[in-house]
């Protein structure tokens, strides 16, 4: 992540909703936390659905995680569409 966060692309693949590690997709295509803190994970909604094991409520949205280079403090920041 540089500046206000790189372009992505859409994926290939179909939409991941929750992950943890790995390349961040975001649906604006902008990070919501800028540099030098690191990706962490990604969580969707949940709740809505009678098997859910959780409730959250992004607005339809994302939730993301968020590490600093010293691995000292988190970040939490959400998007919705």
């Amino acid at each position: 992540m540089r500046g206000e966060g790189p372009l992505i692309g859409d994926p290939a693949l179909p939409e991941l909703h929750d992950y943890a590690g790995g390349a961040p997709c975001y649906p604006h295509h902008r990070a919501p936390v800028g540099p030098p803190w690191q990706f962490l994970f990604t969580i969707g909604d949940a709740g809505e659905a009678d098997d859910d094991p959780y409730f959250l409520n992004f607005g339809y949205g994302y939730g993301y995680g968020f590490l600093s280079p010293d691995h000292l403090e988190g970040r939490f920041a959400w998007t919705c569409d």
